[in-house]
């Protein structure tokens, strides 16, 4: 399965001048973290952090995966509509939901600052709007919803004048300091590099193929023949855990992303805030720190890669299409484009926690659109729960909730 493909912007712009060993001898540790992506680095620190021995193993390159498309656009909110989550869960629970996401976005902060991590890291507002006059009530729930649970959030509709936007609003949920964006590869790097000096050992074009469970300790056995013998495995590489466990965590989809060339100038656009639409598949877009934009959507089932090339063409035509519409005064080009694969789970939650079958296999599962803040949380309440500390948040994401 080939998860990544394209001319990766987030790539492009960064140096990468860092290599790290490939393991070649047995080796032993307490948790071994299995994937060198955003997951894996933030599961890496909170373990380090609490000066627990750890190891961070990755079978290709240190950011290089999904990580390098992704387009770090974060919010707390949900994929769905609220309305349309209450079918099959509590509010009670989606607000839970949205509360992780938030408690991430203030934990992501911390972590920048704690550690001194320059990554074009950035606070922003954020907009999930509709063009669709049959969807008004479900922003307005949403809105509702939001704001009876603390949040701060504005209901835009098409008589709204403090909010300048040159595309057709039907109705929005405008969400102050909502959400943030970084530079993924650059915020993972840096993490990593953070980290190796706390302690935790690094090792790229590391790859493990097979486990041997026991009751105290797991043996992880590399593509080379080398061995890793410790307490715990951290699974942190999103859609590839076919190695650990055959169950379906997940629906695996296919999203397009675009980026433009640098624009001299971004009007019509409040803010720079973060926007949504209510579509289903969704379109997202997001500006940079050098005055592009990324345009991500148009999503599809995944696509085995002999057939995603005439498919991919037609999804970025599309963004650009949709782009045109939204933002018609704006002179570019399209100077990137690729696509990868994401998972999505039916309540919008990812998966944290032990196996159910073998006990010492724990998943940092941070499927759906918020996989960067899911893996912040889940770092900490997998930490936590190895000092034998039970998150408040573990019932929501873990791995047996759905029983």
């Amino acid at each position: 399965m080939k998860l990544v493909r394209g001319n990766s912007y987030f790539l492009d712009r960064n140096d990468i001048d860092t290599n790290y060993e490939k393991l070649n001898n047995n080796i032993s540790s307490k948790i071994v973290i299995v994937g060198g992506g955003i997951t894996g680095a933030l599961c890496a620190y909170f373990f380090a952090k609490e000066n627990i021995e750890t190891i961070l193993v990755e079978k290709n390159k240190i950011s290089q995966g999904s990580t390098s498309i992704t387009t770090s656009l974060l919010q707390y909110e949900l994929d769905d509509f609220i309305i349309d989550l209450e079918k099959d869960y509590s509010l009670n629970k989606i607000m839970e939901g949205y509360k992780f996401g938030d408690d991430a976005l203030h934990m992501l902060k911390d972590i920048i600052n704690e550690l001194n991590i320059e990554c074009d890291y950035k606070i922003k507002d954020c907009l999930l709007y509709t063009t669709d006059p049959k969807k008004i009530d479900k922003l307005k729930y949403d809105y509702e919803k939001r704001i009876e649970n603390g949040f701060d959030v504005d209901f835009i509709d098409e008589n709204s004048t403090n909010y300048d936007f040159s595309f057709d609003i039907k109705a929005g949920v405008y969400s102050k300091s909502g959400g943030s964006e970084i530079d993924p590869v650059k915020f993972t790097r840096a993490l990593i590099e953070k980290i190796q000096k706390m302690g935790c050992k690094i090792y790229e074009d590391t790859e493990i193929v097979d486990f041997v469970h026991s009751n105290n300790s797991v043996i992880l056995k590399t593509k080379n023949d080398n061995t890793i013998t410790c307490e715990k495995v951290i699974v942190a590489t999103g859609y590839d855990i076919n190695t650990f466990t055959n169950k379906k965590y997940c629906d695996i989809y296919t999203t397009y992303n675009i980026v433009t060339s640098p624009l001299k100038e971004i009007t019509g656009w409040h803010n720079h805030c973060l926007i949504r639409d209510g579509e289903d598949p969704y379109t997202y877009l997001r500006t940079t720190v050098d005055n592009r934009i990324i345009i991500g959507g148009e999503d599809t089932r995944f696509i085995p890669e002999l057939l995603e090339n005439k498919m991919a063409e037609k999804k970025y035509d599309a963004l650009v299409e949709k782009f045109n519409k939204l933002f018609p005064q704006f002179n570019y080009s399209i100077d990137f484009k690729y696509n990868g694969a994401f998972g999505t789970t039916k309540d919008n939650l990812p998966y944290i926690g032990p196996d159910p079958e073998n006990k010492n296999i724990w998943y940092c599962l941070g499927y759906g659109a918020n996989g960067i803040l899911f893996s912040i949380k889940g770092g900490d309440i997998l930490s936590k729960l190895y000092k034998g500390i039970l998150s408040k948040d573990y019932k929501l994401v873990s791995i047996n909730r759905d029983k």
